[in-house]
């Protein structure tokens, strides 16, 4: 009944995923996961000790998980899923390889840029290579599952894809979101070319004669 031993638990994004944590009424807050995925969804189970949440990343679609969380570990606290919707259909895939690789950007900062590669990657092949422009302008370039800007189909029919966390994305502060507020065509378009540019010099497999750009809402701009 005491307001300080209250815990809400929410979701948040920090650099290009969105996991779980936890705030206290005494206003600690803490990690609860760390994982290269999205939970999109939480209901409190079990009077308050555990969580029924909704995941996703780039190569699974949404199922559902009880996380028991651990108050002093985020590598303790247990994930165990408990709907598998899609398993007879990705058991028949081969998935895509993420990686994460941070470019330097024409300001000096450090920006995170998700690289896909396709499920029968070989690095000593050059694939064409997709820049992925983020929407919103302000929606993170996190490990969501889409239907319309699916990473998983694209890597699958051969491609490489380059997906920056630009200025303006949420999960690297405060300052590196608002960022690109009355700026659409400056920093943000920089980023966009630093992190191709990166890949096209830097990657070997990528060939730099087939380079393509994706994106709609403001990647399309």
């Amino acid at each position: 009944d005491n307001p300080k031993d209250a815990v809400i638990y929410f979701i948040g994004v920090w650099h290009a995923t969105e996991n779980l944590y936890a705030v206290t009424g005494k206003g600690e807050v803490r990690q609860l996961t760390n994982d290269w995925s999205d939970f999109g969804s939480l209901q409190m189970l079990n009077n308050g000790k555990q969580i029924l949440a909704e995941r996703h990343n780039y190569v699974s679609p949404a199922d559902l998980y009880v996380v028991t969380p651990n108050s002093k570990k985020v590598e303790k606290t247990a994930l165990i899923q408990i709907t598998h919707e899609n398993k007879h259909i990705l058991d028949q895939l081969d998935k895509p390889r993420m990686q994460q690789r941070w470019v330097s950007t024409s300001d000096g900062k450090q920006m995170l840029c998700w690289i896909i590669l396709p499920p029968d990657f070989d690095e000593n092949r050059k694939y064409p290579t997709l820049l992925f422009c983020e929407g919103g302008p302000q929606s993170p370039v996190s490990q969501f599952w889409s239907y319309r800007w699916n990473f998983m189909i694209m890597a699958s029919q051969g491609y490489v894809i380059v997906a920056p966390n630009r200025h303006g994305l949420p999960g690297f502060g405060s300052e590196w979101c608002e960022e690109i507020s009355g700026d659409w065509t400056g920093q943000c378009m920089s980023d966009y070319l630093v992190a191709i540019d990166d890949a096209a010099q830097n990657l070997p497999y990528v060939d730099r004669d087939r380079l393509a750009a994706v994106g709609a809402s403001f990647g399309g701009f």
